[in-house]
């Protein structure tokens, strides 16, 4: 009986017709694969007829890039600790944002955060190239810094815009990190966060002083009215002291400073328990 016997090398198929024992009865020319699929060849012998046809199918699958995202969180993250230390604090290195940005507090404590993470952004970059601005009064705070963060008289934004801010970085850097929107988190809460080791860029005011929660203007096209709170102020969160009753911060206008958790938690709360983190 004679068997066929296919060899396959690179770009060329050769078919050669051999006897029972393996002995060559007669050879047929190679045949030259030049593209992916060869139509049907038949060969044909007294003995026999062989019908080969080669297919090759190369797929290719891409799938999507893996995207940094914000997410809301609604319930308390524990990380697995049963029991909050009395006190904890992270080390964090402080940066100003004056004289650059005598307005930019929010986009300075994220940039003390990315720093901590050990992203190497300057405050002024981080500004210039991922904190949506709107200078002619059309929108409101939960969607862009109104003013200039440069200039004295800019306003500020809230923690959906630093979000943002953040996002857009990371997925620059190409990042496997997420932005974790915490706000509505009660203050105790946040120190969860502390303890595994994640600062929280969170809102307060300036020196903890009173807060005046006034409409700063209507936009003209909708008639919304935009509110403000006027001495707000925005920083790191890096430690707790539930024994002295303290929190410590990475204050853009004092560095490191630690301010009483009484006060601190009630201005926190007055400007809507705003938060955002890492991780």
């Amino acid at each position: 009986m004679n068997k066929l016997k296919l060899s396959v090398f690179p770009s060329v198929l050769v078919l050669s017709l051999l006897s029972s024992c393996g002995n060559r009865m007669e050879d047929v020319p190679p045949v030259v694969m030049a593209q992916q699929t060869v139509p049907a060849v038949t060969f044909q012998t007294a003995v026999t007829t062989a019908v080969i046809t080669t297919t090759e199918t190369v797929t290719t699958v891409t799938e999507p890039p893996d995207v940094p995202q914000i997410i809301n969180v609604s319930n308390t993250e524990t990380f697995g600790i049963d029991e909050l230390p009395e006190e904890y604090y992270i080390e964090v290195t402080p940066i100003y944002q004056e004289p650059e940005l005598p307005a930019g507090c929010e986009i300075t404590s994220l940039d003390m955060l990315l720093n901590y993470l050990g992203f190497d952004i300057d405050k002024v970059d981080l500004s210039d190239k991922y904190l949506k601005k709107n200078y002619d009064y059309t929108e409101n705070f939960y969607e862009a810094f109104i003013g200039n963060p440069k200039d004295g008289t800019g306003f500020g934004c809230y923690s959906p815009v630093i979000a943002e801010s953040a996002q857009k970085y990371l997925q620059d850097m190409d990042s496997d990190f997420d932005v974790y929107d915490l706000t509505g988190s009660e203050l105790d809460d946040l120190f969860y966060y502390i303890a595994d080791d994640k600062p929280v860029v969170i809102w307060a005011s300036m020196s903890l002083v009173d807060v005046r929660y006034y409409n700063a203007w209507t936009i003209e096209d909708d008639g919304e009215e935009v509110w403000w709170y006027e001495n707000e102020h925005c920083m790191l969160l890096t430690g707790y002291d539930t024994y002295n009753g303290t929190v410590t911060v990475c204050d853009p206008l004092k560095g490191e400073y630690t301010y009483d958790m009484c006060r601190f938690e009630e201005i926190y709360d007055e400007l809507e328990k705003q938060a955002v983190t890492i991780y």
